[in-house]
């Protein structure tokens, strides 16, 4: 895997944990839009993706990845 390949798998699968995952600063503009349309929710560093949006995921990370 490329070292993007990595980064989008780290995501799409930490997105999924009740933990959530650390996103990498450089992706901030695309992670405010998301938090603001409700895509994505965080909890003091942490993001993941809410139950209701969970069959959404890849399109999400798809969204986050994308520049």
């Amino acid at each position: 895997l490329t070292c993007q390949e990595i980064i989008a798998e780290r995501i799409m699968l930490g997105l999924r944990l009740r933990n959530g995952v650390s996103l990498p600063e450089r992706i901030a503009p695309q992670t405010t839009r998301l938090l603001d349309e409700g895509l994505l929710q965080r909890v003091d560093n942490r993001f993941f993706v809410p139950k209701k949006h969970i069959l959404i995921t890849d399109e999400i990370v798809a969204q986050l990845i994308s520049q």
